[in-house]
């Protein structure tokens, strides 16, 4: 039997485990609720920050199931956001009884699908902006940018600190810079490292993401590799 000629390696996301991660952290909700923000939520984390957000989905009452218009769930969001209290003291479930509207779980589940999609190829293309392939990074490191991507939107590898920092350049540093830095250079500890959240981030979350990233330690990195080199540590 002949021996498969290996290919270059361009790594497709791991979608599947990328959805079981998400989902384990966010959770799942069919009811809007507010976040230790005050954020207006639903669903896996989906952000209904605008009335317009809200009517692209589709809604329905909780007592039968039935379908509503997107008025009616519009004046629930005003509601939620106008009258309800927000916190740590407050989870999801507080809002439960202060809801009549709530998604479908095949909406939820389309609206997953559709955001994963969309953030993956934002990734691709705000990584590629800072110099960086998406694509080429090891599944893993994928696995938590996807993570980092899902609360922070992908364009968060670009943002510029706050502080209006310049680098030797004169061009104005990144937020996470370091964080830029040690990918570009394949620099995975130090990558891990500069991986952290700030609160609403659960330690737990931030730990997993380190983690996912120190996994890139031993992974073969030219594009030309034999995929059965790999041997993590």
């Amino acid at each position: 039997m002949a021996t498969p000629i290996a290919e270059p390696i361009e790594y497709a996301p791991p979608l599947m485990a990328i959805r079981k991660r998400i989902l384990n952290h966010e959770g799942r909700v069919r009811h809007m609720y507010r976040d230790v923000k005050g954020k207006m939520t639903v669903g896996i984390g989906f952000l209904l920050d605008t009335q317009s957000r809200v009517t692209e989905l589709s809604w329905q009452m909780k007592e039968g199931r039935r379908p509503v218009s997107s008025a009616v769930a519009v004046a629930e969001w005003n509601y939620l956001q106008g009258a309800v209290p927000y916190g740590k003291s407050y989870s999801p479930k507080f809002y439960d009884v202060k809801t009549r509207v709530e998604l479908s779980d095949a909406t939820i589940d389309r609206v997953f699908t559709s955001k994963l999609l969309r953030l993956h190829r934002d990734l691709v293309r705000e990584f590629n902006t800072a110099g960086i392939t998406f694509e080429h990074l090891p599944p893993p490191v994928q696995e938590a940018m996807f993570d980092m991507g899902w609360n922070m939107g992908a364009a968060f590898i670009n943002k510029p600190r706050e502080d209006g920092e310049l680098d030797k350049d004169g061009k104005v540093l990144r937020m996470w810079f370091l964080l830029h830095e040690a990918l570009s250079g394949k620099n995975w500890k130090t990558a891990a490292k500069e991986s952290h959240r700030k609160w609403p981030i659960p330690e737990q979350r931030n730990l997993e993401t380190r983690d996912l990233i120190l996994r890139a330690i031993g992974f073969p990195l030219e594009q030309n590799s034999d995929i059965d080199e790999w041997r993590p540590e």
